[in-house]
């Protein structure tokens, strides 16, 4: 007995985070202008083609909020702190000579909102001290400052010089630079390179010195994670309605849903309803009393939404995100979870979920959120996976005596030990692998988890850690290494 809920995406159009201005509005605030200083990294020197340079891609990710904002790249191949100071700066003997066209004068010629600095490895090259770097890093924060435009810098890079001396000198003036600007650094060195300061393979465009563009990817993702000027790019988001001025912030979304539901047996005098929920607010119900619907809301992408098919006594759960669950409970009482169905693009996609018994109990199959950094829909697959885990222990039965049960693999260990109190599992049981290894120890209380939920790696050591209250989890979740 089970009753199928189908879902086709029908629209979705969005402000600032996905392109483009919608219809019937108006953008609130002026564009921003933010403006990269630096050398062949800020080039794109290593990648091909440049359009995969952590720059050009950073460009796509500011107009995501106002396809008017501009990145203006100023980088050049060989450029060292000397290059990008100022035009009357004090000419220093065996020293490069500012370059006007690309130096900070010229980025103050573009009124900029705010400046990166991404100068990788080329004073070391050059052989200039870590204290000589410093004081030309410094002067160049004091004039931002003094112009009052928020900067930015990028750490150093590994680099393959022949000296280890040199390559410690890199790892040394990434440390200063930290230390120099310890709330506007974004981090351009952890993970490129081995313990020898040497740029990984895997990471190297093959000259021992630039990046490639897979590693471009991951400095584009440090800069953004780094929320560099986010205040800024999130006001240029902002959009109100031409008729009645009502704003609507970035990152909204527009979502559509319409569907059948197939309701067989007694499912079909039990009243349905689909709605579409964020947090603790429902953003649109409908009532499926028959076997279509449609549906639609705006919703804030900076929270999980769900999009919901509830009935009396059997409830199902449904998120649109890149990859879709589906859990079928079938008449023999066993569960089976399917992912990924299918990967979801904003294209057409029909959903199906199935239905399953879970009385007095709300249950998230999974959860769906916005990607700020790939702008893409994505799943929390540790939340989803958890949820499903739910579902099954949900369903586990006391033993017909006693209020223990203890279930063994097949070739003898012990699979689980449940504690059971007046049919529902209480206190704290426990799960193993086949190995004998220790996988999950769950602390119950009426059947719904209450206390700590731990999880355990392979080797039988701890790898994460969750405080539930009454079926929520409160906090965020602990990971060991």
């Amino acid at each position: 007995m089970r009753a199928t809920l189908t879902l086709l995406l029908l629209f979705v159009l969005s402000s600032s985070p996905l392109l483009s201005q919608e219809e019937g509005f108006e953008f609130v605030n002026p564009p921003i202008t933010l403006v990269v200083l630096g050398s062949s990294t800020a080039e794109g020197i290593g990648t091909w083609p440049r359009d995969n340079a952590w720059v050009n891609r950073y460009r796509g990710y500011v107009q995501m909020f106002n396809p008017s904002n501009q990145v203006i790249n100023l980088g050049k191949g060989g450029f060292d702190t000397y290059s990008i100071l100022p035009t009357d700066s004090v000419y220093t003997k065996n020293r490069r000579v500012p370059d006007t066209t690309r130096n900070f004068t010229k980025a103050l010629q573009y009124k900029p909102d705010g400046i990166i600095i991404n100068l990788p490895s080329n004073d070391v090259a050059n052989g200039y001290s870590v204290e000589e770097q410093l004081s030309n890093f410094n002067y160049l924060s004091e004039l931002a400052a003094s112009n009052n435009i928020p900067l930015w810098v990028t750490t150093t890079q590994a680099r393959n010089f022949p000296e280890k001396q040199d390559r410690q000198i890199q790892h040394d003036l990434k440390d200063s630079l930290l230390a120099l600007f310890p709330n506007t650094y974004i981090d351009f060195w952890t993970g490129f390179c081995d313990e020898d300061f040497i740029i990984l393979k895997q990471h190297d465009s093959g000259d021992g010195c630039h990046l490639n563009n897979d590693a471009h990817k991951i400095l584009l993702d440090r800069v953004i994670e780094s929320k560099a000027f986010i205040g800024k790019l999130e006001a240029t988001g902002f959009q109100r309605s031409t008729e009645d001025q009502e704003e609507m912030p970035p990152y909204m979304l527009s979502v559509g849903f319409d569907g059948t539901i197939d309701k067989n047996s007694s499912f079909q005098s039990r009243p349905a309803t689909v709605k579409i929920k964020q947090g603790d607010r429902v953003l649109a119900v409908y009532s499926a009393n028959n076997t279509f619907f449609q549906i639609e809301a705006i919703v804030d992408m900076r929270t999980p939404f769900e999009v919901i098919f509830e009935s009396d006594y059997c409830l199902s759960k449904v998120i649109e995100c890149d990859f879709i669950n589906a859990i079928d409970y079938d008449d023999s009482g066993s569960f089976e979870v399917f992912y990924p169905l299918e990967t979801l693009d904003f294209e057409e996609v029909t959903l199906e979920m199935f239905n399953y018994r879970f009385v007095h109990d709300e249950l998230v199959v999974a959860r769906f959120y916005f990607d700020t950094i790939t702008s893409a829909l994505e799943l929390d697959w540790d939340f989803t996976l958890t949820q499903s885990q739910r579902i099954l222990d949900a369903f586990l039965e006391p033993p017909l005596k006693g209020n223990k049960l203890i279930t063994r693999w097949g070739n003898g260990k012990k699979k689980s030990i449940l504690k059971f109190k007046n049919g529902q599992l209480t206190r704290k049981s426990k799960w193993y692998g086949e190995n004998g290894k220790k996988e999950r120890f769950v602390n119950f209380r009426n059947g719904q988890y209450h206390g700590k939920y731990i999880k355990f790696n392979t080797e039988g050591k701890k790898k994460s850690l969750r405080i539930f209250e009454n079926d929520e989890q409160v906090g965020e979740t602990k990971t060991f290494d």
